[in-house]
């Protein structure tokens, strides 16, 4: 089991009970992703404790394993290489793009939700749309992909958080 608590101002059972639920925030619209992020436990389960007023904890209960211990695998020394999926990538750095570029993948560019769609709409194949998760313009980037999935049950979305910095996570 793994905890971890804060003691920040904790969550009344309303937004207790919408937690992992995905794209749910608490947040208005254009400043941030909020708490749900759409988590899939693999045998495993976690409890939410909160009270408003006195923090929050969350406890990850992780399964045994009764295996024996693997051995160690040496990491390789190869280079990284990618693939030949096609990427649509949407208000990302161009550093991403020129990254995913250089590792092989044939990247697809879109300014905004609406020019992604546009893009979809065309027919072209895309594997993967890659987005920022705050972007410009009227459409944001959680019904971008909702209504991607729609066109195309089977594409594959991934979404880049902010966090302060600039530093960035990922959220598939």
């Amino acid at each position: 089991m793994i905890a971890v608590s804060d003691t920040g101002c904790g969550m009344t059972p309303e937004i207790l009970a919408c937690a992992f639920e995905p794209f749910y925030t608490t947040k208005p619209e254009g400043r941030g992703t909020g708490l749900g992020h759409g988590i899939r436990f693999h045998e495993a389960h976690v409890k939410l404790y909160s009270e408003p007023g006195h923090g929050t904890t969350v406890k990850l209960y992780l399964p045994r394993s009764m295996e024996e211990e693997a051995a160690r695998v040496e990491a390789a020394n190869d280079p990284v290489t990618g693939s030949t999926e096609t990427i649509l990538v949407v208000d990302v750095r161009a550093t991403a793009v020129d990254m995913l570029t250089q590792l092989g993948y044939q990247v697809l560019k879109a300014a905004d939700a609406q020019s992604a769609l546009s893009v979809l709409e065309s027919g072209v194949h895309v594997d993967l749309l890659f987005s920022d998760i705050v972007m410009p313009g009227p459409m944001c980037s959680v019904e971008l992909a909702r209504r991607a999935k729609e066109m195309l049950p089977v594409l594959e979305v991934l979404f880049r958080v902010h966090r302060k910095r600039d530093h960035a996570r990922w959220l598939a």
